[in-house]
């Protein structure tokens, strides 16, 4: 009796095992489709790695089909909409500028707009209308990016950032509708960004750091507009902007270390600032002058004398500063192969 009972539980624990060892295996295989579904998304927008990272670790995405990842990037649109209008409020009540002011009039109204396109769209998924979810979509798509147009360099980067990934969400929204459609034509991705974004890849795909230039470039106010000229000029204030908080790091530092090898690091660094800024502000202006060989290779010059900094800080004397020497060197160099290819197929050299 008891070598029966022993064999009941065996077999159910037996059967059990099979049960949820087909349930792992289905589990996995419907995860392993959606991270193809979410791919076969993310291909089609204008910004992958973006919509990548966002959706992914999104809750719900895991088990989400296209209507799912859909009213994910409603949610999303949404909730970032949202906090963008608020910022635009807090904001028009503190800038002085007249320009700046019309600018975040503008975009509130385009906020507006295109909020009620959402939820239009919205609506129509929950109703499988996905004709209209889609044109609506694009629609929204359309307003946040003219907004991101006159947004620029200003009044917020902030707000910048917060537009360029309300257009990304509307973005996916547009995509993942239109794929919804089921082979139907549909409203595409604004060709304008597709066109740029083509541009900031081929830039960063040519630099030492790749991500960290398409992480700095993309965000950047203005960037969603820029031809090369405009992104050279984009590289120029972020590298003036980083150099001139370094020099001020290393001028604090200096007053507080003690080891003679330390300060002998930090002035050198500090002489290698200086060289490389003046070499920068060469490059802008050359840039200006559409003299893009002399830019280029000031630029390089930049990229050379700030690596030759990074090498002698090593561990020391401060984290932050080879932070920030790091990331100098690192704009350099999306100045030198920005300059390069407005070159037009000479040969420069910034490795």
């Amino acid at each position: 009796m008891a070598s029966n009972s022993i064999s009941y539980i065996f077999s159910f624990l037996l059967l059990f095992s099979c049960i949820w060892t087909q349930l792992f295996a289905d589990s996995n295989e419907k995860a392993k489709q959606n991270n193809d579904l979410v791919e076969k998304v993310c291909s089609k927008v204008v910004w992958p790695n973006f919509c990548l990272e966002t959706l992914r670790p999104y809750p719900g995405s895991a088990t989400a089909d296209l209507s799912g990842i859909a009213t994910i990037s409603v949610d999303l649109a949404l909730s970032n909409g949202s906090k963008a209008k608020s910022l635009i409020n807090k904001l028009s009540k503190l800038v002085r500028d007249p320009t700046n002011k019309t600018v975040l009039n503008d975009c509130s109204n385009y906020f507006d707009v295109a909020i009620g396109d959402i939820n239009a769209a919205k609506n129509y998924l929950v109703a499988k209308d996905y004709v209209n979810a889609n044109t609506k979509a694009a629609l929204a798509g359309e307003n946040i990016y003219d907004c991101l147009i006159i947004l620029d360099d200003g009044p917020s980067r902030e707000l910048s950032t917060w537009t360029s990934n309300e257009f990304d969400y509307c973005n996916i929204l547009c995509e993942t509708s239109g794929l919804l459609l089921g082979g139907q034509e549909y409203d595409y991705s604004n060709e304008k960004a597709k066109q740029n974004n083509d541009l900031i890849e081929k830039v960063c795909s040519r630099v030492v750091w790749p991500n960290f230039c398409l992480e700095t470039l993309r965000p950047y106010p203005g960037s969603a507009t820029a031809d090369l000229s405009g992104i050279a000029m984009i590289s120029v204030d972020l590298a003036l902007s980083n150099g001139s908080k370094a020099k001020s790091l290393i001028s604090e530092l200096y007053e507080l270390v003690s080891d003679p090898t330390n300060e002998t690091v930090l002035n050198d660094c500090s002489n290698y600032f200086d060289v490389a800024i003046g070499d920068i502000n060469a490059a802008k202006n050359y840039l200006y002058a559409e003299d893009y060989v002399n830019a280029n290779t000031k630029a390089a010059l930049a990229s050379e004398i700030i690596y030759d900094c990074l090498i002698i800080l090593d561990d020391g004397p401060s984290r932050e500063l080879s932070t920030w020497t790091s990331n100098e060197f690192n704009y350099c160099n999306i100045l030198c192969e920005t300059s390069g290819l407005l070159l037009g197929g000479q040969e420069y050299d910034c490795a």
